[in-house]
């Protein structure tokens, strides 16, 4: 299993603070070479939100999760990325912030 705790304090440690949603998405979308659908994606985030936050105690992203039908989303993301659909999400989706 990868150590959650380990790679978001290092992409935290430039910024001293929660990471953006757009930022977290770019990374694991490059890290998964753009092949992951918008709803793989909000169920990731999701799991490393929580395993980062039962490590440390914090938030690993500054916006708040909604109880959706098909799980937890984070608004801002869904709406960014909804018109891919089930189809991979394509590399100009985010800009790297």
């Amino acid at each position: 299993m990868v150590d959650v705790t380990k790679i978001f304090e290092h992409m935290k440690e430039k910024r001293k603070k929660e990471l953006r949603t757009e930022h977290l998405a770019y990374k694991l979308c490059e890290k998964w070479d753009w092949q992951i659908s918008q709803l793989s994606l909000q169920k990731l985030i999701y799991i490393w939100h929580t395993l980062y936050a039962g490590k440390t105690g914090k938030k690993l992203v500054t916006e708040d999760f909604e109880a959706w039908p098909f799980g937890p989303v984070l608004p801002s993301l869904y709406h960014e990325c909804k018109y891919y659909g089930s189809d991979p999400i394509p590399t100009d989706a985010f800009f790297e912030g």
